[in-house]
């Protein structure tokens, strides 16, 4: 059931700020930087951000920022300086910490168009929670994205192995529950596929795109295990792999559709003893009336957003998809239909490329005769 190996969990603070107040009427931006008591950055400090905008066109908001690795993040106006009449088209931009779980804020501030930036410092004190890393099931990245299926790494995070036997998939195992609880407060239970000492495997309940949610593994007496704070996109492509390891060739199979109306299914890996992993069949494209269909599995794909592009290329060839959606029968498994051109005869070992939009997945690599 594992998909992956594992990844050493790290700590993260979860700390209770005590000052934090920041108002300027002019400045076009805001510096924000986060630190305990001993000046250590605090990551992952969430700050929400809103404006009216003439013409509302321009935007508004809420934005959600989050803090960087070294506790920082910058509120701006949206109005560049060359516009020289932004504060008669877009009001102050007005914030609020939101924080993380744990923390308790007083901070908020209002950005102006004015020239300048100010600095803001906040600083306070807490516990530490143990991290969970959380990556796409498929290909081990980050971000993550609605109705993913996702491997989650850390430690001591149950004290024994499940593995869900039933559909709907349940929302405990393992005496273990996966939270997501969004900025309002509100916890979403996850589907969990697995859930071991030092990995669980969940699916991303439905989100919206650039959410900042935070992720609870809680025990059954509601004490936290492990927390992480992700990002939430609607696609973050990601393509299994016949090796669990989001590397070489696919979890995949091709179609074979007949002239005479008859279709065969054909694997696309085979397990090669001497080197103990799937390596790629031979793949042949057969005769000028077959038609031969690539069927790619993965996941992060399911909701994409309107008029998303989907495009294949395998060895610098554009190949035509045909459906790029749910897989019909598996929780969170999406499946991606790619035909398979002539052309591509005598290429030998390819390299499949897939990309939505601008955001490209893990590649993976075929043989063709």
């Amino acid at each position: 059931m594992k998909l992956g190996a594992k990844l050493w969990a790290q700590c993260l603070g979860v700390i209770l700020l005590m000052s934090a107040s920041a108002t300027a009427a002019f400045g076009l931006q805001h510096n924000l930087r986060f630190v305990d008591q001993a000046g250590t950055p605090i990551a992952d400090v969430v700050v929400r951000a809103t404006y009216t905008a003439t013409p509302p066109a321009i935007g508004g908001g809420p934005i959600e920022l989050k803090s960087d690795a070294d506790g920082r993040l910058t509120v701006s106006h949206p109005c560049a300086l060359a516009s020289g009449s932004c504060c008669s088209l877009v009001s102050p931009v007005s914030y609020q910490v939101i924080g993380k779980l744990g923390y308790q804020f007083n901070g908020s501030g209002s950005v102006g168009c004015g020239l300048g930036s100010s600095d803001f410092t906040f600083i306070g004190t807490g516990q530490e929670y143990p991290k969970l890393a959380v990556v796409s099931a498929a290909n081990f990245r980050a971000p993550l994205a609605s109705q993913m299926i996702v491997a989650a790494f850390g430690l001591n995070l149950a004290t024994t192995t499940e593995i869900a036997a039933n559909i709907p998939l349940p929302t405990t195992l393992a005496n273990r529950r996966v939270l997501f609880r969004n900025l309002d407060g509100v916890e979403t239970a996850a589907p969990l596929l697995f859930v071991s000492p030092n990995q669980i495997n969940f699916l991303v309940p439905a989100q919206g795109v650039n959410r900042l949610p935070t992720i609870i593994v809680r025990d059954l007496n509601n004490q936290i295990v492990s927390v992480t704070f992700p990002t939430i996109e609607l696609v973050a492509p990601g393509i299994f792999t016949a090796n669990a390891d989001g590397q070489g060739v696919p979890a995949a199979v091709i179609v074979r559709a007949r002239a005479d109306g008859s279709q065969a299914y054909e694997p696309v890996a085979q397990f090669d003893q001497t080197a103990r992993r799937y390596v790629p069949v031979t793949l042949d494209l057969g005769v000028e009336s077959d038609v031969i269909v690539l069927a790619l599995f993965g996941t992060g794909w399911r909701t994409p957003p309107p008029a998303t592009t989907v495009a294949v290329k395998i060895a610098g060839i554009e190949c035509p998809v045909e459906y790029a959606g749910p897989q019909p029968t598996s929780e969170g498994l999406d499946q991606l239909n790619v035909r398979l051109p002539r052309a591509l005869i005598g290429k030998g070992d390819v390299i499949v490329e897939v990309q939505f939009n601008s955001t490209k997945a893990n590649s993976v690599q075929l043989k063709i005769k």
